[in-house]
């Protein structure tokens, strides 16, 4: 998926050459974001009429009921700033802090190491996950992703709690990320994978049960006669 200004485009690719071919003109536009549906799609759908190619509005795009199965888990870390702006140094780096304290946070619980990424205004951490594409997967991550931000954002850096559908874009790594003007304090910069794992595991459902229930649940009133 691209957004260019009010232009939204939208292509299904099995050949990764054939992408970037297509992705070059887009690379040089100032106002293009370039995403990709993180979990796996429907064979079907890449018989649509933008198979191997972008075409701008169109009619079918990915919604959640065409996802196999969820495989990741993305918690997308962003610095508080005024709307329509890249961030500035200080705060991406504020948002980092955030990042590393849910990461060791995350750690300590026994999940496994997630693939880290660069989002150009901010940080994403991926977890490898196995589930279902049902409401039972999506409430879990819901309200992980709620949990999570009640527990680690604050005035410098939030935690996203709108990712959790099945059919969310995110960012394609290696492209740039544009949001309002580039100048020198708030700069467009091009996203990026810093670090996979050597090996990358599966984390279970149960773990993120297991922070969902470290929030106290609201005791159930009890009434007298």
């Amino acid at each position: 998926r691209i957004v260019s200004g009010k232009a939204t485009f939208s292509g299904y690719f099995r050949d990764i050459d054939n992408l970037i071919e297509k992705l070059k003109p887009f690379d040089k536009v100032s106002t293009a974001n370039i995403y990709f549906v993180l979990n796996k799609i429907n064979d079907d759908c890449y018989d649509r009429q933008q198979c191997e190619m972008f075409i701008q509005n169109a009619k079918q795009t990915t919604s959640d009921g065409d996802i196999v199965h969820r495989d990741w888990l993305l918690i997308d870390i962003d610095p508080v700033r005024s709307a329509g702006v890249s961030s500035s140094e200080k705060e991406k780096a504020n948002a980092k802090n955030v990042a590393n304290a849910v990461y060791s946070y995350l750690k300590s619980k026994g999940f496994a190491k997630p693939i880290s990424c660069d989002s150009g205004n901010g940080w994403h951490l991926l977890y490898k996950i196995r589930m279902a594409n049902d409401e039972s997967a999506r409430d879990t991550i819901k309200k992980f992703l709620q949990t999570l931000d009640m527990m680690f954002s604050d005035e410098t850096a939030q935690i996203d709690t709108s990712v959790f559908n099945a059919s969310r874009i995110t960012k394609l790594y290696g492209t740039v990320a544009r949001k309002g003007n580039n100048s020198k304090t708030r700069p467009h910069r091009e996203s990026s994978i810093i670090r996979i794992p050597d090996e990358v595991l599966v984390n279970r459902k149960a773990l993120l049960q297991k922070v969902i229930d470290e929030l106290p649940q609201p005791e159930t009133p009890t009434y007298k006669n």
